[in-house]
């Protein structure tokens, strides 16, 4: 059984490179991030020749806008933080 390991990733291009040295299969991305443009970066690592991550999303439930820009960007899982809180287990379960 192997288990997982987590890292961060203070930008776009830090997580891509994430993903290529670690074989990354969850990118979570806060929202609330500034200048975060959930679509190119949705876009970003699904056209990544290597990539088969998975990307879930979350904000404050008060922050519907961004919660529906991230389902339309194609995110797999969009959470509201307080869902993330509760099942971060399922959400790490899905991905095994």
């Amino acid at each position: 059984d192997r288990g997982m390991g987590f890292a961060s990733a203070a930008n776009l291009d830090a997580a891509v490179k994430r993903c290529d040295d670690d074989d990354a299969c969850l990118v979570v991305v806060d929202l609330r991030t500034p200048g975060l443009q959930i679509g190119q970066v949705v876009e970003t690592l699904r056209d990544h020749p290597t990539s088969t991550v998975r990307i879930a999303a979350c904000a404050p439930h008060v922050r519907e806008a961004d919660l529906n820009a991230a389902r339309q960007a194609g995110c797999d899982f969009v959470l509201t933080r307080g869902q993330l809180d509760r099942d971060v287990n399922g959400l790490l379960e899905a991905m095994r």
